[in-house]
């Protein structure tokens, strides 16, 4: 293991490393100015081990001065770089220095040209510069050609203050971040920013201000996240499990998830997360579906919607998206959404619902089932005008009563062997007569399993 000593170290682990020193092991000193000298000649000195630069590098707790990026350029590295904690070992870009990373670890090589790159940061603190200057980048990970093979670990990683953006990723085989902070920078900054060629990105816990995906692999398991673009992701999987969304929405931003702002992102599952509210104005949507198909939203929740600054749409899915599920909790404001998507599926919990007067249902009550119980007159439940091909619902007579089910002005229903004319509503009377009743896509409705007598008004 190599040792890096801050300048302003404690006295206690100044005298350890003289220890260390005179036990034979390499220490750097660093001086308080341009700290990054002693880093890279620490990475530099590292042994080149059956083709690989390999080792450990531990950068002691104190205030380290960046004024240039610090990289390793070996095709073949293993390197473990550790500190004493994201809040006690920090990494400062100097503000005085125009702008880099401080960590570039992104590779130049020979078209096909082999290379593998394993590279650990853990517990350090990455600051871009201070709370008025933010010039400084975290990190440049990656290679140049996609088939070079590049792996990074960033475990307990806190990045504050920096430029757009904090990591940047290109043709990275696979990025794994453990309850990292990548926080608040100016207005528009994003935390984590990839390019167009496929990256596997995981994400276990932490807390991220804005991610922008651009065709690469997220998945993220708990935490928090704040806003989210996935401009396109062709045939690539995005999955969010259990992630806070949208706590504070960064200046700069106006919706918490963006899916397919360039062109179509499919096969995207958001399941058991929580939509969060204010104190923060959270913007124009939680969602704004631009262009996809295959995308799942199931059981989420919501938390402090009611509140001043909660949009007045949840899910906004564009005319470009096919395919989307909805499958949230019957407590779901259903109104909220704003569908204008071909084949959109919604669910809900309520599968049978008793109406003792008139009621209008609508496209999120698909598959639900509807009776008269306890009415003491006629019921008259007027269908969704407004429906994609498929919707459907059951109609069961549960009380000696007129149960009417009406199409409405610009919708007919085939039954009784006819097309009946339009806003003609169906009405039965006698206990268990029922009758299914689906969308045919074209402003119709298609009778089926047909039980007693129906008749047509």
């Amino acid at each position: 293991m190599f040792y890096v000593i801050a300048n302003d170290a404690y006295s206690e682990t100044k005298n350890a490393a003289a220890l260390l020193e005179s036990a034979g092991y390499p220490v750097w000193r660093c001086d308080g100015t341009a700290d990054n000298v002693e880093i890279q000649a620490a990475i530099d000195a590292l042994p080149v081990i059956g083709g690989w630069q390999v080792g450990h590098i531990h950068v002691a707790a104190g205030t380290y001065d960046i004024q240039t990026k610090i990289s390793s350029s070996a095709d073949y590295a293993s390197i473990l770089i550790t500190g004493d904690g994201k809040r006690n070992t920090r990494l400062v870009w100097n503000t005085g220095v125009s702008g880099d990373y401080i960590f570039d670890f992104f590779a130049p090589a020979l078209a096909g040209q082999d290379g593998k790159r394993r590279i650990t940061i853990q517990a350090i603190g990455l600051l871009g510069g201070s709370t008025g200057s933010r010039i400084g980048k975290a990190l440049k990970l990656g290679r140049t050609y996609s088939t070079e093979d590049a792996w990074y670990v960033l475990d307990n990683v806190n990045i504050q203050y920096y430029s757009d953006p904090a990591i940047y990723m290109d043709k990275v085989q696979l990025v794994e971040f453990y309850s990292c902070e990548v926080l608040v920078g100016a207005s528009g900054v994003y935390s984590i920013k990839t390019t167009a060629i496929p990256s596997y990105i995981n994400i276990f816990g932490g807390l991220y201000d804005a991610i922008y995906n651009d065709a690469s692999y997220l998945k993220m398991f708990g935490g928090t996240l704040n806003h989210l673009e996935i401009v396109r992701d062709v045939n690539f999987q995005t999955l969010l499990l259990g992630v806070g969304l949208g706590d504070a929405l960064p200046a700069g931003f106006d919706t918490v998830v963006k899916i397919g702002t360039t062109s179509a992102a499919n096969h995207i599952l958001i399941e058991g997360c929580q939509w969060n509210g204010p104190p923060a104005t959270v913007g124009d949507y939680f969602l704004d579906i631009h262009a996809g198909s295959n995308i799942i939203l199931r059981n989420n929740k919501w938390y402090n919607t009611a509140a001043s600054g909660a949009p007045t749409v949840y899910y906004n899915i564009q005319s470009g998206v096919t395919d989307v599920t909805i499958d949230e909790p019957a407590d779901f404001p259903f109104s909220r959404i704003a569908d204008a998507g071909t084949r959109t599926k919604i669910g809900k919990d309520v599968i049978i619902e008793h109406n003792t007067a008139g009621d209008t249902l609508t496209v999120y009550e698909s598959g639900s089932t509807h009776t008269n119980l306890g009415a003491g007159g006629a019921v008259t439940l007027n269908l969704p005008q407004t429906v994609h091909a498929g919707c459907w619902f059951a109609f069961v007579v549960m009380a000696a009563q007129e149960l009417r089910i009406d199409p409405g002005a610009a919708g007919a229903i085939y039954i009784n062997g006819a097309k009946q004319t339009d806003d003609a509503y169906i009405t039965a009377n006698d206990e268990a007569e029922s009758v299914i009743l689906t969308a045919d896509g074209n402003g119709d409705w298609i009778a089926s399993s047909v039980v007693g007598t129906w008749t047509v008004v």
